[in-house]
């Protein structure tokens, strides 16, 4: 069967050979390509007559999919999943599988960062210095003894609440369909969270029921010092809802390091030109080791799929 890596997926190359070997051992082709697709035609000129495609954030709309009639499988080597269009694969049996938990611990510690770059004003201490002037106006805010409500309590944002209850924080979290029995912190519906919290931090997937959960009028419900932490997905925030919050001072900051599209940005996006707002080009996953469990991830998906024991199944 034809394997392809159709977007970069681990930047190790010794990593990347392995993962090869290992297919080919098992007498299958695979392609493999370190750079992303342009648009839908150079993907089509990759992946055509392919069996098994991995693709990490690039869109497999039903468009270029129709164009597809050899895919039997995708895995995505991300945790989420909503680039793709499940309801095409599960009319047409094109099996997904997505990554779940290779970056819980780098999103949650870059969550951590995010949290401080804001409250500690990081961005503006350091183009002060190269400004060559002085502390002056900094002063920043501590972690311990603010209220932080999880919206979103998966693996990601239990991880999270642990970081920030040993550094002195009360936890809040949002009341979901999807929360357990299991959790031990305090409970609140998002409008009750929102108006508590000295920070929001958002850990849930994009769905019909997340997509502008954060707009105007929930920023609107916010603390006017509370800050806002967005690692989950970028509709889930009305970026220009955002954006006027900021310059209204509805709220004191946010940080955010997921959009709607995939960065570069647009010029004209709203966000570029919002004061207090820490912006980051989608790399909470990225580390080192993330990447390294993601990929093993990904050949384990393949494997047990091709063995007919499949795992990590969304659609």
């Amino acid at each position: 069967m034809r394997i392809v890596v159709a977007e970069p997926i681990i930047l190790d190359k010794e990593a990347m050979s392995s993962f090869v070997a290992s297919l080919e051992k098992l007498g299958h082709e695979v392609g493999i390509y370190n750079n992303a697709p342009s648009d839908d035609k150079e993907m089509l000129e990759r992946i055509r007559g392919a069996g098994i495609v991995v693709v990490s954030t690039y869109p497999m709309a039903a468009g270029l999919l129709q164009q597809l009639p050899d895919l039997k499988f995708i895995v995505v080597a991300f945790t989420g999943y909503d680039h793709i269009d499940l309801v095409y694969c599960k009319a047409n049996r094109i099996n997904v599988a997505n990554a779940p938990g290779y970056s819980t611990t780098a999103v949650a510690e870059q969550t951590l960062l995010m949290i401080l770059s804001v409250l500690r004003k990081t961005v503006e201490m350091n183009k002060a210095v190269g400004e060559l002037r002085s502390r002056e106006g900094f002063l920043g805010s501590e972690i311990s003894g603010k209220t932080v409500g999880i919206v979103g309590f998966g693996n990601i944002g239990k991880k999270v609440a642990e970081y920030l209850e040993t550094m002195g924080a009360r936890i809040v979290v949002a009341k979901r369909n999807s929360l357990g029995n299991d959790c031990k912190y305090e409970v609140q519906p998002l409008c009750g969270l929102l108006q508590m919290s000295d920070i929001v931090s958002l850990h849930v997937p994009l769905n019909d029921s997340t997509k502008a959960l954060i707009g105007s009028k929930e920023l609107a419900m916010m603390k006017s010092s509370a800050i806002l932490i967005n690692t989950a997905r970028g509709a889930v925030v009305v970026s220009a809802d955002l954006a006027e919050a900021l310059h209204n001072s509805v709220i004191a900051g946010a940080a955010v390091d997921i959009f709607e599209s995939e960065p570069p940005l647009e010029a004209s996006h709203p966000l570029l030109n919002a004061p207090n707002v820490f912006l980051l080009p989608h790399t909470a996953y990225a580390t080192e080791e993330a990447l390294t469990r993601r990929l093993d991830i990904v050949l384990k998906n393949i494997v047990n799929w091709l063995n007919q024991k499949p795992e990590n199944i969304v659609a």
